[in-house]
């Protein structure tokens, strides 16, 4: 039964190298690499809490959207 527990480790790790390669892709290691590095990157970078109505304080706003603050999903209508 101790082998068991070897054999799940190395198939949670393929399994995790897989989706990494999946994420990252590449034709090399490097590439690879670079492409998990700017992945890295790009998810630790600072963003704006969002707001309500799902819309960050950096990104434009349509103008014209036409929605008021009863247009919310969820809202029910007759609330």
């Amino acid at each position: 039964m101790p082998a068991a527990g070897i054999v799940a480790e190395a198939m949670v790790m393929l399994t995790l190298a897989r989706f990494v390669l999946e994420k990252a892709g590449g034709d090399t290691i490097a590439d690879a690499m670079a492409n998990l590095d700017a992945y890295k990157a790009r998810v630790a970078a600072p963003m704006d809490a969002p707001t309500a109505g799902g819309v960050r304080g950096d990104a434009p706003v349509a103008a014209g959207h036409g929605l008021t603050g009863s247009d919310e999903a969820g809202s029910g209508g007759d609330d």
